[in-house]
């Protein structure tokens, strides 16, 4: 079911991660967040297995994958594009190091997709991490920020490449946002 967070921004599907006790994740699939601004947007696409999820909550809002004209993947993760495929007619953007490191068919994402929607480099996770900026108040981290207990104890993600980086990241987005829709959990609304 489609959430509305703001007007023209919809949560098609929350983030969730499941750890065993041993902490190892046993599974993980991306927040799916719709802007409808300019053009129909979907930033992060869940996994593969995610995408009846996605139609249904598509379908509620009275659109069809085929209507979405931009994908943006935060990065290029299996738990973040997994649904890439659902948007055959979309184009697909990612962060030049992350097409570099998977091969993947995405477009180089520019720093602006519209008057309403820009492009914020988030590394610390991965060097070609990025994270989405809707309205000035709303980020959609990925993971920069994957889950509530790492907004609130100011940790930085668990799988990280630098985490100097991690931690700048984690701080650029909390300066920024009044709603942070985290890569693995439900919203976050900032206290300031």
């Amino acid at each position: 079911m489609a959430l509305r967070i703001a007007e023209d921004f919809y949560l098609l599907k929350p983030g969730k991660v499941i750890f065993a006790e041993s902490g190892d994740i046993v599974y993980a699939s991306s927040s799916v967040s719709l802007i409808l601004a300019e053009q129909a947007m979907v930033v992060d696409t869940g996994l593969a297995m995610d995408q009846e999820t996605i139609l249904l909550a598509l379908k509620e809002l009275g659109l069809k994958p085929s209507d979405i004209g931009i994908v943006v993947n935060t990065h290029l993760h299996p738990d973040h594009c997994g649904g890439n495929e659902l948007f055959s007619r979309a184009k697909i953007y990612a962060h030049p190091l992350e097409i570099a490191r998977t091969g993947a068919h995405c477009l180089p994402c520019p720093q602006s997709l519209g008057e309403r929607v820009r492009i914020i480099e988030t590394p610390g996770h991965l060097d070609g991490h990025i994270s989405v900026v809707f309205d000035e108040s709303i980020v959609l981290a990925g993971d920069a920020i994957p889950t509530k207990n790492n907004y609130e104890k100011r940790v930085i993600p668990r799988f990280h490449t630098n985490a100097e980086k991690a931690k700048e990241s984690m701080q650029k987005i909390i300066k920024i946002a009044k709603i942070i829709i985290p890569g693995h959990d439900d919203p976050i609304f900032v206290l300031k």
